[in-house]
C-alpha cells in the first residue's frame, strides 16, 4: 500500500511546467483507477453477504407463514419453527459478519474518492489548457491547492488492497506495449500525454 504526496519543483519555463502538470494528471488517474477498483472490488464482496441475507429473511418469512396456518398439524408446525429458527441464526450471523466488515460502507468511500479524483482530473486538464496564470505565483497557488485536496481526500479514504496498485502497473505496462507496437506497425510517434487513454481506467474484463 502506498499513500501519494506531491512533490513540487518550481519550473523554469511553459514546458517544465506542462510536465509537472502531466505528471500530477497522470498520478491522479491512478488514483482514480486503484479507487475505482477498491469500489468494485468491496461492492462484490458486500453482495455475497447482502443477498444470502436477503434470502434467509425472505425463507423466515415464508416459514413464518407456514407455522401460523392451518395447513400443518402442530408436529410440523414444531419442525418449521426449528428450521425457522435455525435460519434465523444464520440470517442475524451473516448481518453481523456484514456490519463487521463493513463492505457496504467501504464500497460508498471509495467510489466517492474515485469521483472527487475525477474532479481533480478536469480541473488540472483545464489548468493545462488555459493556465490560470504565467507567473510563479498562479502555479504555486495551483500544486499547492492540488495537494490540499488530495491529502483531504485520504484522510477520508482508507487505501485500496495492495493487489490493486499492481493491477495498475500491469496495466500500464500493457498499454505502453500496446502503444510501442502501433508506432512500429504505422512507422509514427504515438501521443501518450495527458489526453491519451493510456492512463485511463480500462474496462473490466
Amino acid at each position: 500500500m502506498e499513500s501519494t504526496t506531491i512533490n513540487i519543483m518550481q519550473p523554469t519555463n511553459d514546458r517544465e511546467t506542462r510536465k509537472i502538470y502531466e505528471k500530477l494528471l497522470l498520478q491522479l488517474k491512478k488514483l482514480r483507477f486503484t479507487h475505482n477498483r477498491a469500489s468494485e472490488f468491496y461492492g462484490r464482496r458486500n453482495k455475497y453477504l447482502l443477498f444470502p441475507s436477503i434470502t434467509t429473511t425472505l425463507l423466515i418469512s415464508i416459514l413464518a407463514i407456514f407455522i401460523t396456518s392451518d395447513i400443518l398439524d402442530e408436529n410440523d408446525k414444531r419442525n418449521v419453527g426449528i428450521a425457522s429458527a435455525i435460519v434465523g441464526l444464520i440470517s442475524t450471523s451473516l448481518q453481523t459478519i456484514s456490519a463487521a466488515l463493513a463492505y457496504g460502507t467501504k464500497q460508498d468511500t471509495f467510489t466517492k474518492s474515485a469521483n472527487d479524483y475525477d474532479e481533480l482530473i478536469t480541473a488540472t486538464e483545464f489548468e493545462i489548457l488555459n493556465p490560470a496564470g504565467n507567473d510563479d505565483t498562479a502555479f504555486r497557488a495551483f500544486m499547492d491547492d492540488m495537494e490540499a485536496k488530495i491529502k483531504q481526500i485520504q484522510q477520508n479514504c482508507p487505501l485500496p488492497p495492495t493487489f490493486i496498485y499492481k493491477e495498475w502497473t500491469q496495466t500500464q505496462i500493457e498499454n505502453k506495449k500496446n502503444i510501442l507496437e502501433l508506432e512500429d506497425k504505422y512507422n509514427t510517434k504515438i501521443d501518450i500525454s495527458s489526453n491519451n487513454t493510456m492512463t485511463d481506467t480500462p474496462p473490466l474484463p
